[in-house]
């Protein structure tokens, strides 16, 4: 099988080498559908519009066709519950809301001169794999490039937004980027623009109608407080050095090869970490019994993944 990595399948590998075999080798995913990264994937794009095109009502409407399509298609996918739904409402009222109270706050900082790409997509060799990785947003200032990054937390405070430089994800593609421009037509990134909201932290009251609490999460990012709901910084690098960053790169695939080649000796390992919030837990603990994986269904991003199709 050839190795094909991604930052998000290194990260669980790194977590726990049991529910990396179970994502990329078995090529499983539960069937039901959970939501940890929706917003910030399309807070991320009104961001972008944002930067491209410094129109606010333009940005909020695509944004709103984007988060359109992308629950119809998760509805193809998936067995979408009457809960989900509400949060795909509710969701809907705060991007709105968010992407206002970010202009509010950093509209002064979208004079990019060119926004360089959305959602880019680049493979990298590395010894006996390739590295996929798609990045945010590049941006041009002052004729320089920047990796530009954005996320939805579910909470906003020193130590996160002091880790935030810490990111190996951002290491990742801030390393590979600049490792590989030779004959692209690409420039070096000089710096990392970093962006974070926090996500909605407030429930419909009793006796509120449901419109009305709607509104109440539109507004939730234009209130006295709507300063503290948002963090913006540039960093000239990451804080993971070059040298430790890549022997975790190297070290990680050679171990993932061995594992794949299916070496006893060389089996995964479980760490046993975080294991209530693993989809994979019950294979993990009780075998991969026709019970156990009956509530998994065939990864198709990785199965496009492993025809070079898709890229992560």
């Amino acid at each position: 099988m050839k190795l094909i990595m991604t930052y998000s399948l290194t990260s669980a590998f790194l977590e726990c080498e049991q529910r990396w075999y179970y994502m990329y080798v078995m090529g499983l995913e539960k069937r039901q559908w959970k939501e940890p990264f929706l917003m910030g994937t399309v807070f991320q794009y009104g961001i972008f519009l944002l930067m491209k095109h410094k129109d606010l009502k333009y940005a909020q409407d695509k944004m709103d066709k984007f988060l359109h399509e992308y629950v119809k298609n998760l509805r193809k996918k998936f067995s979408i519950s009457t809960d989900d739904e509400r949060s795909f409402v509710e969701m809907k009222a705060a991007l709105k809301g968010m992407l206002k109270g970010y202009y509010e706050h950093h509209g002064r900082d979208l004079e990019v001169e060119k926004h360089i790409s959305n959602e880019q997509e680049d493979i990298y060799k590395i010894p006996g794999a390739q590295f996929r990785i798609k990045m945010d947003n590049i941006v041009q200032y002052k004729n320089n490039w920047y990796l530009h990054e954005g996320k939805a937390w579910n909470y906003l405070n020193s130590e996160r937004v002091n880790n935030a430089i810490r990111s190996f994800q951002t290491a990742t593609y801030f390393y590979f980027h600049n490792d590989n421009i030779k004959d692209t037509g690409y420039k070096q990134f000089k710096g990392i623009i970093f962006d974070a909201v926090q996500k909605p932290s407030i429930k419909q009251k009793i006796g509120e109608t449901y419109r009305g609490y709607l509104k109440r999460l539109e507004k939730y990012y234009s209130d006295s407080d709507s300063h503290k709901k948002f963090y913006k910084e540039v960093f000239d690098k990451p804080a993971i050095v070059y040298d430790d960053w890549y022997h975790t790169i190297i070290t990680v695939s050679d171990r993932m090869r061995h594992i794949i080649n299916d070496d006893y000796y060389n089996r995964p390992v479980k760490t046993f970490v975080n294991c209530s919030q693993c989809d994979f837990n019950e294979p993990c603990y009780n075998g991969n019994t026709k019970r156990s994986l009956l509530m998994f269904k065939e990864n198709e991003y990785i199965k496009e993944l492993r025809k070079g199709k898709s890229n992560g």
